[in-house]
Parts: C-alpha cells; sequence; structure tokens
C-alpha cells in the first residue's frame, strides 16, 4: 500500500516537473515512416540510429546484458537512472540531450527487443571529446571513479587530475559538479560533445552509482593538506561550488525524488509493475540520492571552508615575505 501511495504521490508531483522537462515522447517521431540507419551492438548495449521521413533522427538504447543467460534487472533498472539522469540535467536547464522512456512489451521501430525496456534519445550537436581534433580536449579527464576495483582513494571522486580538467574549459565546472550531484561516475570523452564550444552530455545510466559527494570532500582535505592547486585550478573550483549551490537551489531534494519515483513508476518498478521483483533496486539507489544529497550540502560547506583557508595558506609567503 505505501508504495502506491508513494507512486500517486508522485505521478502528481511530476505533472509539473515532466511538464517542464520533458521535450521529447513517442509521438514526436512518424513511425509509418521510419527507418533504421545503422545499429551498434556492445558488450552491454544495444543501440539502433533511426530517422523518420522529416528528416530527424534520434536513437534508441537498450542493456542487453545478462546474467546466466537471463536479461538481469540491474541491466532494466539502468534505463531508469539514464531517464532520471536525464530528466535532472533538463530540470536544471544543462545542455544535453533528452531521454524518454520505451516501456517493456512495447513494439517500437528500431527496438531490438520488445519485450524489454529501451530509451528514445535525442540527438546532440557535434562531436564527442575522443574524437576532437582540438589540442584544448585531447587530455580532458572528468571521470569521477567511484572506490573499488582496487583504486586507490586519491584517484577516486574530485580528484587533481579532475580539477585540472575542470580548468580547460568554462562549462566543464558545471558539468563535474552535475555528475558528483547525481552520483553518474561514467563521464568520459566520449560521452561528452562539443558543438561551436559549447558541451552537450549524454549517457546518464550510472547515475546514482556512488556517493561522490563525500569522496569530493575526502580529496579536498588531502589537498588542503598538499598545498598543490595553482590559479586556473582554484578558479574552477570555485566554479564547481557555485554550479552546485545553483543545483541545490533549483532542484532540492524533493525534485530529485520526484524525479526518481516518475522513472521507476514509468518503467514499471514499483508494487504490481511488471518489473516489482526489482523494488530493492529502488531502494538501493533511492539510498545513494538521499546520501549523496547530503553529503553535497555537506561539501558546498568544505569547499567554502578549503577557498578560505587555501587563501590564508598562500597569503602566508608573501606576508612574510613584506615583514
Amino acid at each position: 500500500m505505501k508504495y502506491r501511495i508513494r507512486f500517486v504521490i508522485a505521478c502528481l508531483i511530476n505533472i509539473m516537473l515532466v511538464t517542464i522537462v520533458h521535450s521529447i515522447s513517442l509521438e514526436v517521431i512518424d513511425q509509418a515512416s521510419v527507418y533504421i540507419k545503422h545499429v551498434i551492438k556492445t558488450q552491454k548495449n544495444v543501440i539502433s540510429f533511426i530517422a523518420d521521413k522529416r528528416g530527424d533522427s534520434y536513437l534508441i538504447k537498450q542493456n542487453n546484458k545478462k546474467k546466466n543467460g537471463v536479461f538481469s534487472l540491474n541491466s532494466q533498472f539502468k534505463m531508469v537512472r539514464e531517464l532520471f539522469g536525464s530528466l535532472v540535467v533538463q530540470y536544471l536547464g544543462i545542455k544535453g540531450h533528452r531521454v524518454c522512456l520505451i516501456p517493456a512489451g512495447m513494439p517500437y521501430p528500431g527496438k531490438q527487443y520488445a519485450a524489454l525496456l529501451a530509451t528514445l534519445h535525442s540527438i546532440v550537436p557535434g562531436s564527442s571529446l575522443s574524437k576532437s581534433y582540438k589540442r584544448l580536449y585531447r587530455n580532458v579527464f572528468i571521470k569521477q571513479w567511484s572506490l573499488g576495483r582496487g583504486r586507490k582513494l586519491k584517484n577516486c571522486g574530485l580528484s587533481l587530475e579532475v580539477i585540472h580538467s575542470m580548468a580547460m574549459h568554462s562549462m566543464l565546472p558545471d558539468i563535474v559538479a552535475l555528475d558528483t550531484y547525481i552520483g553518474n561516475n561514467d563521464r568520459s570523452r566520449s560521452n561528452l560533445f562539443e558543438h561551436n564550444n559549447i558541451l552537450y552530455v549524454i549517457d546518464m545510466d550510472c547515475s546514482l552509482s556512488y556517493n561522490l559527494a563525500y569522496l569530493a570532500c575526502c580529496q579536498l582535505i588531502t589537498l588542503k593538506n598538499n598545498n598543490c592547486l595553482n590559479p586556473p585550478e582554484l578558479a574552477a573550483l570555485k566554479h564547481y561550488r557555485y554550479a552546485l549551490e545553483r543545483y541545490v537551489k533549483k532542484c532540492r531534494i524533493e525534485n530529485l525524488r520526484a524525479l526518481f519515483d516518475n522513472a521507476c513508476a514509468q518503467a514499471g518498478f514499483i508494487e504490481g509493475g511488471v518489473f516489482a521483483q526489482g523494488l530493492h533496486l529502488v531502494h538501493k539507489h533511492r539510498q545513494i540520492l538521499e546520501e549523496n544529497y547530503q553529503s553535497v550540502l555537506e561539501l558546498i560547506e568544505v569547499l567554502r571552508s578549503f577557498e578560505d583557508d587555501y587563501s590564508v595558506q598562500n597569503a602566508l609567503p608573501y606576508a612574510l615575505h613584506k615583514i
């Protein structure tokens, strides 16, 4: 019963939220004239690029990862995380693709597995940074690794390498802050596009992977002790803080909860839904959402303190020299 009540409340709240941010739907495509341009299959995904007679292009993405020969619940919940991440991007006004869900059991042009979930994506302009010929983007690294697989803390979260990369473009601090805000630990040059010096984000299915804000707090303590940041990196870090403050003000925890619950409901990860057996995944990722948000609030305070302390430390040698 409590899940049904939560679902109803989420739907009511999201009438406004989805109207604002959900600017793509299954109806925008002329399905009768759709043709498949090409298909890419990887170990985890099947991606179909489609177009209609109007010349509008889109892509359809499905996670086809199996466990013991069966499509796993985790693979299907990736679609929920993709939708959630995209909704937050649109809600915050960040440049990125728009996504809507194609329900399980619903056939659709370009959908390889009708019985599974899929996401329909708009196409962003430009090309990925991994294919860019601009020297500026060759060394961009803003992946906020989570702990595990033998990684050391210094290489995770808001690492020195990520901070250094943030200083390479004025939009990168906003994007790194976005990934921190939604716990997305899979931002690479391949899922970051550039057009006319404007950056666009795609691929949000690793949203709610980890409490990245907590890792950022840990990194800042180490960096403050080492006193190793240069002026451009400090400026990028301040820009990063400003972005987090904007996100918290514009998309508060109740908004994040509503967007997440809406994505779960659309996918059928609710009591009585097609993926009701996956409610443990809903609980798991909602907990990450809650913990990460609280850590973001703490991170903002740590950033403020870090900036103040760093300024004092750098001013001391100059003051001593004058004495």
